[in-house]
Parts: C-alpha cells; sequence; structure tokens
C-alpha cells in the first residue's frame, strides 16, 4: 500500500507575475518556487541513472513556468532551492534509507529548508517520483499521446508546503501493462515487474546449450523427444520430471538475481505455445496431481529455500501448468500468476489457494487490441482488484494493454494504475479527476458517456472475463438502440458545452473514431434483430428490408470510412484506421447477410404457401427491379434463383458424410502444399480433408467408426491441448453466394468452440495483409444433452478468392472429451452476377 506522510499548506496554483530581488540572481523568467509564501529560486542535480529523470523536471519546469533552468547549473546562487533527483544525487543526504524501499519506491520530501528530494531505489523509480511531483505540486497531467496528450499549467510560481515528507510504495508489488504503446510507463507506474512468472524456461534450459548432450530435458511427444532449435522461444516445454533440471534451474537464479537486483523472485515460466512432455513419468506426474508442472516448482521451490532464502519461485498458471493440481500442497515460497483469475467469481484464484499458494498474482488481458468499441470497467475491475487484494492477497499482477486508441482505454487505464499502486484510491475520485482535465467544461457529460459504456460492459455474462469477446461479433451483443441513442446526446451536450481548445481538440478527434464504432454497432443490431426474426410474412417484409438495408449499409460505411492523417495519427496508437477495422472476425455484414438469407427465406415461404411460387419470384423480381434497396440485389438475387433451385446446386463437398470410398475424388492441395502449411493428410479414402494442430502439443484425430448422425462414420477431435480442426478446400467464385452446414455433436454438450471459413488466392492466404478477405466465425450451439446439432451460415465470395477454406475446430478437450462433425454441406445458392 502507498505510504504517505504529507504536512500540506494551501496547494492552490498562485498566477502571479513578479521580478524577483537581485539577492536570488535569476531574471522573472526563471523557474521559481515558493515555499510558505517566500519565493525560491531553483538548481536541479542529477547523476548517474537520474540525470534522465532529472532533465525530464527541468524540461517540464521550463514548460510550466517559462523559465530557463538547466541542469546541473553551476552558476545558480548558493541560497537557491536545490533539487536533487535520484539516488546518486541524494546518496549521501541523512534519514534517506534507500535499501529500505520497495525496488520501485521513492521519496519526495523537503529535508531541509534548501534541499528538496526527489529519488528513488532505482532510475525507474527516479521517473515515478518526478512525474508524481509534478503531478502533486505542478498541476501537470498525462492523458495519452500527442500534442493533445498533456495538461501543462502556465504560471510564474509553483507553491510548495513548507513540510514534504511523502514516502511510496506501492500496493501490488509487481505490476506491468503490456502493450502500452504509446504510453507515459513512468507517469503511469508501470513496468514495474519485480515477480517475472511468464515464459522463461526456454532461457533457463536453452538448446543450445544442453540439447547435444542432453536431448532427455526435451519435450517426448508421441514416444520421441522434440528438440527444439535454439530461436524456437516457444512451442515446446522441457521434460520437467527429469530430476536435473531444478539444480539447473537454481544455477540460472543467481545469475538472473545478479543481473537484476530489483528481482524479488526466479522467473521460471512455462513456454508460450504448449508443447508439454509426453514421457511416462510427466504423464504420471499429470494423472497423479493433475499438473505436471507443481512437483517440479515444489522441487526448484525446496532448492531455492536453501540457495536464495529471500526469493519467490514464479510462474504462470497457463497452458499445461494451469490446471489446479490436487493430492499436492504448493510449497510457501512459490508465486503462481493466475491467468483469468478472476473470472467465475474468482474460482480459480480461490482453488490456487485452497492448494496452497500463499503469493497469488493475476495475469489479464485488458484489451486494446481486437475491439472496435470503447470498453470502460474501472468500477467492475477495480472492485475486483481491492476484493482479490483483500481476501487472496493479490501481490502483483501483468495485464496485457495492447492499446489501440487512447480516448477510449485511457479513462481505464488511469484508473486501474492508479489502483495497481494504491489499492485504496477512490474509483470516482480518480475519473473526476481524469475527466475534469481531459474535458474541462464537458466533464459532466463525458462522465455519463463513459458510465453508461460501463453500464453496459458490466451486463456481460462474467465482466472479470474481460477478453471473452475478444475479436468476436459478442462484444457487440450487450449494446441496444437506446444505448446508441443516449450516447449520442452525450456526446452531442459535450461538444455545446466545451471552451477550452484542448478539450475541444480531443471531443473532435472522441467524435471521429466513435462515429467509426457507432457503424459497427447499428450494423450489428439490425443483424441481432433480425436474428431475434422467428417468423415472417409479407406484411413484415418492409421492416426487414430496411433492417437488411441498414445493416449492409453501415457495414459499408466502415469500409468506406475516412480520417485526415492527422486525425489517424492522433486517435490511433501503433496501428492505422485500415488495421483498426481490418479484423478479420469483426465483420457484422456477414451476420446480417446470414440472418436476412434465412429470413428472406421464411418471406418467400409464407408467399408460396399463401399464393404460390409466381407470386414470391414477382415479389422480390418488383423489389430488385424497384432500386430502393440496391445494396440488397445480392440477396433479393438470391431469394429468385432459390425459388427454381430450392436445395441450391450440388453439395461442392468431397466426401461430406466421411463414409471413407477407395478411388475417385480430387486432390485439392499437394504434398507440398501440405507440408508448407504444416497439415496431414488425414486418409487417402477421404480426399481433399487435412488435419491440423498446434505445434508439438496433442490433438487426437479420428475417422470415427462409434458415433454418426447418417452411416458409419463422422470425424471426431478428442483430446485436444491448444487447437486443432479438420480443413477441406472449395474452389468458389467471386461475388457467387454459398450456403455452408454441418452437424456438430459435443460431449459435455457444453464444450462450445466455432468453425471458421478462410480463403485463399492462387494458393496462398487471401484473408492476411492488405485487402484481407473477411474471415467467417460461426459458434457452434450448446445445450443440456449431447445431441446432434446443424450449424448453418450463408455467405458471399470475396473479390479475389479463389478457394474457400472452411476448418472444423475444437475447443481445448480432454482425453475424455470428444467434439463429432458429419453430414457437411456446401452448396451455390446464387450464381455471381454477370458484368
Amino acid at each position: 500500500m502507498a505510504c504517505r506522510n504529507v504536512a500540506l499548506s494551501a496547494i492552490v496554483l498562485l498566477l502571479f507575475t513578479m521580478s524577483l530581488p537581485a539577492v536570488y540572481g535569476q531574471a522573472a523568467t526563471d523557474a521559481v518556487f515558493s515555499i510558505d509564501g517566500q519565493p525560491r529560486a531553483v538548481v536541479v542535480r542529477g547523476e548517474a541513472g537520474g540525470r534522465a529523470p532529472a532533465q525530464q523536471l527541468v524540461n517540464y519546469l521550463n514548460r510550466i513556468t517559462g523559465s530557463n533552468l538547466s541542469l546541473n547549473d553551476d552558476a545558480s546562487e548558493a541560497d537557491a532551492l536545490t533539487i536533487l533527483v535520484g539516488r546518486e544525487a541524494a546518496a549521501d543526504r541523512r534519514g534517506l534509507d534507500f535499501d529500505a524501499l520497495h525496488p520501485y519506491g521513492y521519496f519526495i520530501r523537503l529535508i531541509d529548508a534548501d534541499t528538496l528530494v526527489i529519488a528513488g531505489r532505482n532510475a525507474t523509480a527516479d521517473g515515478y517520483a518526478v512525474f508524481d511531483f509534478l503531478r502533486r505540486f505542478c498541476g501537470y497531467r498525462w492523458l495519452m499521446p500527442g500534442e493533445l496528450g498533456e495538461v501543462i499549467p502556465q504560471t510564474n510560481v509553483i507553491p510548495l508546503p513548507a513540510n514534504i515528507d511523502i514516502v511510496e510504495a506501492p500496493s501490488l508489488t509487481s505490476y506491468t501493462n503490456a502493450g502500452l504503446y504509446g504510453g507515459n510507463g513512468a507517469y503511469l507506474r508501470s513496468w514495474r515487474t519485480t515477480l517475472l512468472a511468464s515464459h522463461s524456461m526456454n532461457l533457463i534450459y536453452p538448446p543450445e546449450k544442453y540439447a547435444q548432450e542432453h536431448p532427455e530435458y526435451y519435450p517426448m511427444v508421441d514416444g520421441e523427444r522434440f528438440i527444439p532449435t535454439p530461436d524456437m522461444h516457444g512451442t515446446w516445454q522441457p521434460c520437467v520430471s527429469n530430476p536435473d533440471l531444478p539444480g539447473i534451474a537454481v544455477e540460472f537464479a543467481g545469475e538472473w538475481f545478479a543481473t537484476n537486483p530489483e528481482a524479488l523472485g526466479l522467473r521460471a515460466g512455462v513456454n508460450d505455445g504448449g508443447g508439454d512432455c509426453h514421457c511416462p513419468s510427466c504423464t504420471a506426474w499429470a494423472e497423479e496431481f493433475g499438473n505436471q508442472y507443481v512437483p517440479f516448482y515444489n522441487e526448484l521451490g525446496r532448492q531455492m529455500t536453501d540457495a536464495h532464502p529471500d526469493k519467490l519461485v514464479c510462474f504462470i498458471a497457463y497452458g499445461g501448468a494451469a490446471k489446479l493440481p490436487h493430492d499436492i500442497r504448493l510449497e510457501p515460497n512459490l508465486y503462481v500468476e493466475v491467468c483469468h483469475g478472476l473470472r467465475d467469481d474468482f474460482s480459480l484464484m480461490r482453488e490456487w489457494q485452497q492448494a496452497g499458494a500463499q503469493h497469488i498474482g493475476l495475469y489479464d488481458y485488458i484489451y486494446g487490441s481486437g475491439y472496435v468499441v470503447p470498453r470502460h470497467f474501472p468500477h467492475v475491475m477495480g472492485n475486483a482488484w481491492k476484493h482479490a487484494h483483500e481476501r487472496y492477497g493479490l501481490t502483483g499482477a501483468w495485464t496485457e494493454s495492447f492499446i489501440r486508441v487512447w480516448l477510449y482505454d485511457g479513462p481505464r487505464q488511469w484508473v486501474l494504475n492508479n489502483l495497481a499502486w494504491d489499492m485504496d484510491a477512490d474509483v470516482d475520485a480518480l475519473q473526476e479527476d481524469y475527466f475534469s482535465h481531459c474535458y474541462a467544461e464537458a466533464t459532466a457529460p463525458m462522465r455519463d458517456f463513459f458510465d453508461r459504456i460501463e453500464a453496459v460492459y458490466a451486463r456481460k455474462s462474467d465482466p472479470l472475463y474481460p477478453m471473452a469477446d475478444r475479436g468476436r461479433l459478442s462484444q457487440f451483443a450487450e449494446y441496444t438502440r437506446d444505448d446508441l441513442s443516449y450516447l449520442r446526446s452525450k456526446l452531442s451536450e459535450a461538444e455545446d458545452v466545451a471552451q477550452d481548445p484542448a478539450a475541444v481538440g480531443r471531443l473532435q478527434l472522441f467524435r471521429r473514431i466513435f462515429g467509426l464504432s457507432e457503424l459497427y454497432l447499428r450494423s450489428y443490431l439490425a443483424g441481432h434483430d433480425l436474428e431475434q426474426t422467428t417468423a415472417a410474412d409479407r406484411d413484415d417484409a418492409e421492416r426487414i428490408l430496411r433492417l437488411a438495408d441498414e445493416g449492409l449499409r453501415s457495414a459499408r460505411g466502415i469500409e468506406r470510412y475516412s480520417m485526415t492523417d492527422a486525425e489517424e495519427k492522433a486517435i490511433f496508437t501503433n496501428t492505422t484506421l485500415d488495421e483498426y477495422r481490418g479484423e478479420p472476425t469483426l465483420r457484422p455484414a456477414i451476420m446480417v447477410e446470414r440472418e436476412a438469407d434465412r429470413v428472406f427465406s421464411l418471406i418467400s415461404d409464407s408467399i408460396v404457401r399463401a399464393d404460390g411460387a409466381d407470386a414470391a419470384r414477382s415479389f422480390w423480381s418488383s423489389l430488385a427491379e424497384e432500386g430502393r434497396y440496391r445494396i440488397l440485389l445480392p440477396l433479393l438475387r438470391t431469394q429468385l434463383h432459390l425459388l427454381d433451385h430450392p436445395e441450391g446446386g450440388p453439395n461442392l463437398f468431397q466426401s461430406p458424410s466421411f463414409e471413407p470410398a477407395d478411388g475417385g475424388g480430387t486432390e485439392l492441395l499437394t504434398d507440398a502444399d501440405l507440408e508448407r502449411f504444416d497439415w496431414s493428410r488425414l486418409d487417402r479414402r477421404l480426399p481433399g480433408w487435412s488435419t491440423w494442430h498446434f505445434q508439438q502439443s496433442v490433438t487426437r484425430f479420428y475417422l470415427d467408426p462409434t458415433e454418426a448422425r447418417t452411416g458409419d462414420y463422422s470425424l471426431s477431435v478428442r483430446e485436444n491441448q491448444i487447437a486443432g480442426c479438420f480443413q477441406t478446400g472449395v474452389p468458389v467464385t467471386p461475388g457467387a453466394r454459398y450456403r455452408l452446414s454441418f452437424w456438430v455433436k459435443q460431449q459435455p454438450p457444453d464444450l462450445g468452440g466455432s468453425m471458421s471459413v478462410r480463403w485463399m488466392r492462387d494458393g496462398s492466404w487471401a484473408d492476411q495483409g492488405e485487402n484481407a478477405a473477411p474471415r467467417i466465425q460461426v459458434l457452434y450451439p450448446t445445450g443440456q444433452r449431447s445431441e446432434w446439432r446443424e450449424v448453418v451460415v450463408t455467405f458471399t465470395a470475396p473479390e479475389g478468392v479463389t478457394t474457400c477454406l472452411p476448418l472444423f475446430s475444437a475447443p481445448r478437450q480432454g482425453p475424455d472429451e470428444a467434439t463429432w462433425f458429419d453430414d457437411v454441406s456446401m452448396v451455390l445458392i446464387c450464381p455471381a452476377e454477370e458484368e
């Protein structure tokens, strides 16, 4: 927890201009403080690691006061107030025990009438201290990158109290924002990683050092040792049951602590990307304890107790190490960073604590990237952090932020970073601080705007699982048309009352980015209304047509949305407008097309039943010729085609029911193609079908005679550690429209997961890079019983593609779980319109 002891007289920025007496030896334009009402000239000193933070302090004091200070200016008068920045500059001053501080703690202290110390235990902490001083006493605020991102008051004199004694230490011992693109880490006090728990096995057991003499240190997969190449940082794990490995890690620890003096623990997390060892010993540990890594970490913890008794062993509960252990207690010096640790009412934190974890951290994903609407959850997440800190002793957090739009993410980041430093801070006070400095006269309506965004977020089934809908259309699911209307009104109200030039500039940028988000929401809401329509006839047609038109026009608006170069540069961080809206799975037009096709067919069926097929043809022909709904013309033509070809064209899948047969069929991809994509041919009796799974992980694929919807066989995925799928290729014509359907069954029935459609162009991916074709993703239905369920999607083949690749994927599954597929179909429902 942050520790403070501050005796302050009134801290108000006094805006006055005066010529200082000659005794101070500085012009009126020089930076001065007033201490207890008495003006003082200033000298700023910084040495070694503190030099850069000291220079930042000088720069900002000059910008605030219009002065011309120089760092380490020996020409200044002797009785000036000397500011010592950094441990080296203040090393010989009394009462400053830097070694007693947290590794990133700091002092802001008037140690006597002439000396102010702003210094931390290391150079990073010096930067924290400088920006904390600027925030507390100078009115400075950092809100976002760019020219509009800073609040720099203009004053001749900065008042200070007669007594300043601040000692700062964070509530969370370790805290990191991964992907804090463009962020001022010193102001936000980020990247203070004292407990690094993530991917480290490749560093401890580098193959270039050990593989030649000790291949047994590396994973066994399907009976063979896999030796990673030196540049392979992930997708493999060591054979943790090998008794040599803990001792090697202890030896590595000595090197780690020598080069990372701020470290309070040894980094020992599993590599990214799976690749667990499946040797008999590791498998036995996994079966006996539920987690093959915990026995390894326990032995490492015991050996570390002797070698480094004051340090922890840090690992991330991720991948194979995420499984909750049983019949084994964790050693007391293990730090467990729990992925998604807040979700399901803190169940994972609670269960790791019950397994003996005495030091618990959080690894969470609060993106950022993969989202095209604002996400604001300071109360939801902040209160959860407070609870985890109090109830589960939350010690540290690594949060993947990956910010792309600071106007959206900045308010949330402001609150969470401040809470990570001081868990007792008030969320509402923090928000008021941010919005009042960012939007000035428009504070109230912008607070209302973001409060509504948080209210929308809080409707999610589990708002403490923040990445559940990343890259999915379901990120729009909680919005209503009333929300959209309210948000528009608040933004207009803010624009009407704002007068501060910087606030006006920020609001203009906000209007530009929210205009794009609004198009996504309008398109999705139209598609959602269509999705809720279960019956329709001729009388409903006008409403249905308007929804489809709104949905596709809004989607077209996304594609055509533009900004000036200056706006794009000011709004986006580490991305561009094209990249931001280019997420292939965030294309609401696909949902609108699918649901419009379905509901249009309901209308067709109703007309045919009442008046016959000719009446239905006349109905759709009139709409097509009328021209009011030009954007819907392909869908109108689809209904006309289906009236003549109710089932569509022939099934374009080979072996659609997976009944093996000798001879016949065409292999769309050669063996060389399969090798290039790291795919494996499924079975020569099922031409065109292949499999893929994540490297060095286990996925069990079957041509399964034990379960079938029709015939004797289905395809099934059983154990699936990371990711795996069946796939095939189907030649398509750009602009033609298709209906894809399949049947899926799962055990247990609520496994979930999705199939997706990718695209190729002449043997290369067409859904990557510039002008990427939009991928299609369809969720599997879940229920209470394990039974066959049909999934149907319609789509238009994008321009420039030659091949459609449906990927029938399975979610992560244990050895006793399964996903089956059968009776797949893809038919032409409308030819491409002739030029």
